[in-house]
């Protein structure tokens, strides 16, 4: 298991830590979402989930934004948040990488 804080200082750390307290707390929101959609990528990197009951969909993460922003904003701000999720998990596999490097 990984010290999830040692991703702190990555892009995008905001929205992924603002979710796993959230899944942690069993809110659902955008952020929490967000995380459950990439959970498996999650764990890959050491970053254990708790068990939730939260629906694990896209189509919830979708239905959420377009709640929030309205259905003619949706797409454009569901594909961001993708995109910021995957901008993170690029930089944190580094990170992971990195660290596993030095130790050998």
């Amino acid at each position: 298991m990984v010290d999830a804080s040692r991703f702190a200082g990555l892009p995008s750390w905001e929205i992924v830590s603002s979710g796993l307290a959230d899944l942690a707390a069993g809110r659902t929101s955008v952020a929490s979402l967000l995380v459950l959609s990439v959970s498996v990528r999650m764990r890959q990197l050491g970053i254990v989930l708790l068990p939730s009951t939260m629906e694990d969909g896209n189509a919830a993460l979708y239905a959420l934004v377009a709640a929030e922003v309205g259905e003619r904003r949706a797409h454009g701000r569901y594909n961001a948040l993708r995109r910021r999720v995957a901008k993170f998990l690029r930089a944190a596999g580094a990170n992971v990488a990195g660290r596993d490097a030095t130790l050998h």
